[in-house]
């Protein structure tokens, strides 16, 4: 005979090694938490760098257009003899004076008279 027991007992119970179930469930589910947290993370990273490229390749055409907002504005503001433009407080004060001559009866009663 061998040294080693035999592979088949016949004694009515069962002979194999238990696993541990509740450790193997706490394992898989702090892997699964982990295994979630790695994904997120790089996903973050990933959008986080590529958000960053389009600001970086972006931030010309952004110049460019404040630039040009601010050069329109000026001339808005300042008025301009080629465009034709006044500026807007010369304009008003043009229609005010307008306005505050002996003409003043009649335009409030066209103006009345409009809004019905």
């Amino acid at each position: 005979m061998s040294k080693h027991s035999s592979a088949v007992v016949h004694d009515g119970q069962p002979h194999y090694e238990d696993i541990n179930t509740p450790l193997i469930l706490m394992l898989t589910l702090i892997t699964a938490v982990v295994t979630y947290a790695i994904i997120a993370a790089v996903q973050g990273l990933y959008f986080q760098l590529k958000n960053a490229q389009l600001a970086r390749n972006n931030s010309g055409a952004v110049t460019m257009s404040s630039q040009y907002i601010a050069g329109e504005k000026s001339l808005l503001a300042a008025g301009s003899e080629e465009r034709k433009i006044t500026p807007i407080s010369d304009s008003m004060t043009k229609i005010v004076s307008q306005f505050s001559s002996s003409e003043e009866a009649s335009v409030s009663t066209d103006q009345v008279e409009v809004a019905r």
